[in-house]
């Protein structure tokens, strides 16, 4: 082994470093997001309180939205028992899972390419959004546990496809099946460009021959199998669902599938496809790095159908290993790209799965060009420089949620009168939810939250114990509350007192 490879090997570890600071970095500091994130938290202090493992429950009530396995508010639960309940806790999971990301895909990297190759492709992923941002790495929810998962799978299949090594490809389905505890059908958001490279590689019909694949197959369905009986024996069967499906199973395909993705009236809101999604997106969540995305992909469009038999082109880079990961990548992006477009409810985080394959097809095109200009590798760290700069040191972007601003999702209150709450033996709940957020602030203060039906239940309050409402209830209500005391209010909620 010469100098350049021992170098080349430690890029590794001085990777490592680097990820696990950003992951981590302020990871408690940001104010808890109103949706999918409140809610996980949520979910996780009602699993602890019932102690119910299968069905998620939401203010006490069995969930009627969400549809997704419990194995990241699991993981969510674990994190408030052994961490404390707070901000950093609800998000450990993902900061975990970031740090895995970043491994994982420096590992299938080095399948094909130089570690000097796959570290460079991993720095220009952490100053972006598409990882370690909203929704993803740096928020309480599922999809970094996914991509985890899903590239866990990768790494293994791809050692059983191109390496010969035989039973990593039931290490695949196993990490796959999890990936479906995760989040569901999206387990599958990376095979159809899989499937693609499969073809290319020739490799298709060779794996309908091995047994092997149909062992993988069939340990990849248990999970979802498995799934499916616990549901039917154990789940909560609602005779008034609120969206489609009776059970979590059934939503899981009717309503976060179907519905999600066909349905222009979405959980209140007019949705339409957007044929420009994967552009807008690349935008705000690999910004600045897409435009030498583009670069690359004109530069490599001119330069394969510029010349004659593009298929025997193609087919010539299927048996090189040095073109073998851009021909996975290309297909991972497109297909989910051109998916999101037409389907009519898409989020930004909907595309993190395909952005690391955006950033390995940016760097074959650096790589070209390096072998054009030799001042490449020096304009690729001014470049990078920049971008790390913009990122966390570099003005504040405002990130715009679908959140209007007159809304109830933000309140000083809870946290004001923090010692308020830890002292009360139970806070008292009463008429319309709180906002997600501020919910969860409330179980942070003091898990012993009961929400009450009626106003006559009011009565049955012991003496000094704390009811958080809304103004617009107490209002209507007036009478009900003559036996509290106000402790204090703002635009939308009241601390009353029992006297």
């Amino acid at each position: 082994m010469n100098i350049n490879q021992l170098l080349d090997q430690k890029l590794f570890f001085l990777l490592i470093p680097i990820v696990v600071f950003f992951a981590f970095a302020k990871l408690g500091s940001e104010e808890i997001h109103q949706w999918d994130e409140a809610r996980t938290g949520i979910n996780a202090v009602d699993m602890i309180k019932n102690g119910d493992f299968i069905n998620l429950h939401f203010a006490g009530e069995p969930d009627k939205v969400r549809a997704k396995p419990p194995f990241v508010v699991w993981m969510v639960a674990t994190n408030f028992q052994l961490f404390g309940y707070n901000r950093f806790s609800l998000r450990i999971h993902s900061a975990l899972a970031t740090v895995a990301i970043f491994l994982l895909l420096y590992q299938i990297i080095v399948l094909y390419k130089s570690h000097l190759f796959a570290f460079a492709t991993c720095l220009t992923l952490i100053p972006t959004r598409a990882i370690m941002g909203f929704h993803v790495g740096r928020t309480g929810d599922f999809d970094a546990v996914l991509l985890a998962f899903l590239l866990a799978g990768l790494w293994h299949f791809l050692r059983h496809l191109d390496f010969g090594k035989q039973r990593s490809i039931y290490w695949a389905a196993l990490f796959w099946g999890l990936a479906f505890f995760t989040k569901g059908p999206a387990m599958g958001v990376l095979f159809p460009g899989l499937a693609v490279y499969v073809v290319l590689r020739g490799q298709f019909f060779p794996l309908l021959r091995k047994r092997s694949t149909y062992l993988a197959v069939g340990l990849l369905l248990l999970f979802p199998i498995a799934w499916y009986t616990t549901i039917a024996l154990f789940g909560v069967q609602l005779d008034d669902p609120v969206v489609s499906g009776q059970n979590a199973f059934e939503r899981m395909f009717l309503y976060d599938l179907r519905d999600r993705f066909t349905q222009t009236q979405f959980e209140g809101k007019v949705e339409e496809a957007d044929p420009l999604f994967f552009f807008h997106t690349l935008a705000e969540t690999y910004r600045y790095w897409h435009w030498i995305f583009y670069a690359a992909c004109l530069w490599g469009v001119f330069s394969l159908f510029g010349k004659s038999n593009v298929v025997e082109r193609i087919s010539a880079f299927a048996k090189q290993p040095s073109w073998q990961l851009l021909l996975l990548s290309v297909p991972v992006w497109v297909l989910l790209g051109v998916f999101l477009s037409i389907a009519t409810v898409t989020k930004t985080w909907y595309l993190a799965p395909a952005v690391p394959f955006v950033a390995i097809t940016t760097l074959y095109g650096v790589e070209a060009w390096s072998r054009l200009w030799k001042y490449t590798p020096y304009a690729f760290l001014l470049f990078l420089g920049f971008t790390f700069y913009m990122r966390f040191l570099g003005p504040k972007e405002v990130r715009h949620e679908s959140e209007p601003g007159n809304e109830d999702f933000n309140t000083e209150l809870v946290q004001q009168h923090a010692s308020d709450f830890r002292e009360s033996e139970t806070i008292y709940q009463i008429g319309e939810w709180p906002a997600q957020r501020v919910l969860l602030w409330l179980y942070f203060e003091n898990r012993n939250v009961e929400y009450l039906k009626n106003t006559a239940q009011l009565q049955q309050i012991p003496k000094g114990q704390l009811v958080f409402t809304r103004n617009a209830y107490l209002s209507s209500n007036e009478a009900a509350f003559n036996t509290f005391e106000q402790l204090d209010a703002d635009e939308h909620y009241v601390i009353l007192r029992k006297k």
